[in-house]
């Protein structure tokens, strides 16, 4: 965990257990921020790296409630579990909302956000298939 002023991010790494067919190393970032325009350049900045490290969108939402941006490495879309891959979320102060961490639809981790309710949060998760 890091602080400067208002904005705390909390980084760490996960690797799904020994009973995954498919195990993911997952590189989580979570940045919350009380401020409005510092979370919405926090998102813009995380993607922009992401960009810069050759992720090429798939899917964006910028609706009211649902901003998000998902990219594969090198591709815009991919059925390869190996192809890694990155999710970006951000999420208003009152969203009761969290980063979904599981690789397949039917054994999603949840980490919650349920006790930050007066931030705005980025969370990314950038996975890697472990081999």
């Amino acid at each position: 965990m890091t602080q400067k002023g208002d904005t705390i991010t909390y980084h760490g790494v996960v690797t799904d257990g020994e009973k995954n067919a498919i195990p993911y190393k997952r590189d989580v970032t979570v940045v919350s921020t009380k401020d409005r325009s510092t979370a919405l350049a926090t998102y813009d900045a995380t993607i922009a790296t992401q960009k810069s490290n050759n992720y090429k969108e798939s899917i964006t939402s910028n609706s009211s409630g649902l901003i998000y941006w998902y990219g594969y490495l090198g591709t815009t879309n991919s059925s390869d579990p190996a192809t890694p891959k990155v999710h970006i979320a951000m999420y208003e102060p009152t969203a009761y909302i969290g980063l979904m961490l599981g690789g397949a639809s039917n054994t999603n981790e949840y980490l919650d956000n349920a006790n930050v309710d007066d931030y705005y949060q980025i969370l990314t998760n950038q996975q890697t298939v472990v081999r």
